[in-house]
């Protein structure tokens, strides 16, 4: 969120194992890729 707030030139590399915190990410996020979170904070995303 503070970078998108501050509007910084920054790259993030996440790797998606299909958890988060021992809970499938089937069941934690409603959208189809996790790269689709940025969208809520206005941060550019692709996959």
């Amino acid at each position: 969120n503070l970078a998108a707030v501050w509007d910084l030139p920054v790259i993030f590399l996440v790797e998606n194992n299909g958890y988060g915190l021992s809970t499938p990410s089937k069941d934690q996020f409603r959208c189809a890729h996790i790269a689709d979170k940025g969208i809520g904070y206005g941060i550019e995303s692709k996959t």
